[in-house]
């Protein structure tokens, strides 16, 4: 009995050290990099909060520690079902202080965590609400720290920005997509998780291949285009020209504009073929093939983001790049939530 008693406390000590690991991981993220956010999600994810709860409204524990760090987990590399079950556990606490064992530490009042975890699903108005009365908790009871700390996260939710925060994240194979205060749904695609890689990676040029799947290149032997491919094209683009001519004479802006986005698109498909010192790229080079997938997959994906939210796939056209590099570039800093 006593074994394994002492086995249900191990597995209860490693699942909070999984916890733990989670969010100093993501504290490290905020300073170094998307990699460690990545390992943050890795680490907790599948965990069950609701392991801590005996039944609604009650902590299976003497104290709610385990609980309270499951929350910060959540609310920091958490999934929705993660965030809305560590809210759900916690919500009866709602008013109340918490402490570690008998009285070992100060952990904060319950509010404090229920307001980060209802920002976290974006509900600002609850999260608020929630601050306010952790701020004013810890006032009372002297913990001016514990009252920073709920202050400090209070001003970020009344912030403009933080209120508009960008998202663009998938959880349970459904895409969540917030831009400039509208949000819209996409079901899961290779081309949203290119954006998302480059999203997570803003001025940084990311090679096709490593989107594609980070096989090295390999040299083929058939050309893209043949020459009376290359020639066909050429002679294309003379009519365009003539037919841009013909429609600047006669004042027709719409036939303009056809004969001019088929005009760049040409001129783009010879760029593509065309390699390093002017020599014909290969069809059986993988970079090759990676660039036309994953400009292909990232267009599409672009595509349906513009159905759903014109403005963000607006955005998204005007500052990614495809081809062999890849790359998200905005003019002034746009913050993700990945």
């Amino acid at each position: 009995m006593l074994a394994l008693a002492a086995t249900a406390g191990d597995r209860e000590l490693l699942a909070q050290a999984r916890l733990l690991r989670a969010v100093a991981q993501v504290e490290l993220g905020d300073r170094s990099g998307q990699a460690d956010l990545e390992a943050a999600r890795a680490a907790f994810a599948g965990f069950d909060p609701d392991q801590y709860v005996l039944r609604p409204g009650v902590v299976r524990s003497h104290d709610p520690w385990p609980l309270l760090v499951t929350a910060e987990a959540a609310a920091l590399a958490g999934d929705g079902r993660q965030c809305a079950a560590s809210y759900q556990a916690l919500r009866p606490l709602a008013g109340s202080h918490t402490v570690l064992g008998g009285f070992v530490a100060y952990t904060g009042a319950a509010d404090h965590y229920l307001g980060v975890l209802a920002a976290a699903l974006g509900r600002p108005s609850e999260a608020a609400d929630h601050l306010r009365a952790a701020v004013e908790l810890h006032q009372r009871s002297g913990a001016t720290a514990w009252a920073a700390l709920s202050g400090e996260h209070l001003r970020r939710l009344e912030e403009p920005a933080a209120q508009a925060a960008n998202v663009f994240r998938s959880q349970g194979g459904v895409w969540t997509l917030t831009f400039d205060g509208v949000t819209a749904h996409l079901p899961d695609s290779k081309g949203l998780r290119d954006l998302a890689t480059l999203l997570g990676a803003p001025g940084e040029a990311v090679h096709s291949v490593r989107l594609l799947g980070g096989h090295p290149p390999a040299v083929g032997a058939d050309p893209v285009l043949d020459d009376r491919a290359r020639a066909g094209y050429r002679a294309r683009l003379a009519e365009l020209d003539a037919e841009l001519d013909q429609a600047g004479a006669d004042n027709d802006p719409h036939r303009a504009d056809r004969a001019q986005l088929e005009r760049e698109a040409l001129l783009a498909e010879l760029s593509r073929a065309v390699g390093l010192g002017g020599r014909p790229r290969r069809l059986g080079d993988d970079t090759e093939r990676a660039r036309k997938a994953v400009s292909a997959r990232i267009h599409d994906a672009i595509a349906r983001i513009e159905r759903v939210d014109p403005a963000l796939g607006r955005h998204l056209r005007q500052t990614v790049a495809t081809g062999t590099q890849c790359s998200y570039t905005p003019p002034e800093p746009v913050h993700w939530r990945l």
